[in-house]
């Protein structure tokens, strides 16, 4: 990829962290879902325009994964997407650090479907993490500084959320 290619790839990774960053900082979970979703879809374009084919096939599942998560929850669309994922992951798969962003989606299934509130929010933080450590590995500049701040962001809100609701 030529330098264009690079900082084109670059920009829109800028986009898609700033759609997410702003998801985080939504109260209701369904908002977070409907943008989160349009962050995946710019993901996907990003990761695509880098060579991570399967960063690119899962962001597009993720998409669809979080607008369904939107008014459905059950065991069984959790193993469908999971599913997907896996397929999506095999389709593009060509190093190790690819099951990296693949344990991040399956922990954001789960919380998508299985959990809510403070759970949920967990699981997508740890699935942040693992994200920044592939990011690091295909040179995702916007996906290591966007997932870190998902992170820094979705952790402070887990904690305020905690001591909201904590008994005193």
């Amino acid at each position: 990829m030529g330098d264009a290619g690079f900082w084109l790839a670059q920009g829109v990774g800028a986009v898609a962290a700033l759609i997410g960053v702003i998801a985080f900082q939504l109260r209701r979970d369904t908002a977070m879902l409907a943008l989160l979703s349009a962050s995946a879809l710019t993901w996907a374009l990003h990761f695509l325009l880098l060579g991570a084919h399967a960063a690119a096939a899962i962001n597009l599942v993720t998409a669809l994964r979080n607008l369904c998560g939107i008014r459905l929850r059950s065991r069984a669309l959790a193993g469908l997407f999971a599913a997907f994922y896996v397929a999506a992951a095999a389709l593009g798969y060509d190093h190790l650090r690819d099951l990296l962003p693949l344990a991040a989606v399956l922990l954001g299934t789960a919380a998508v479907f299985l959990l809510e509130g403070l759970r949920a929010r967990a699981g997508f933080l740890a699935g942040s993490l693992l994200w920044i450590g592939y990011n690091l590995q295909v040179w995702s500049l916007p996906g290591v500084a966007v997932m870190a701040a998902d992170a820094v962001s979705n952790g402070r809100f887990i904690l305020m959320r905690w001591r909201e609701t904590r008994p005193r």
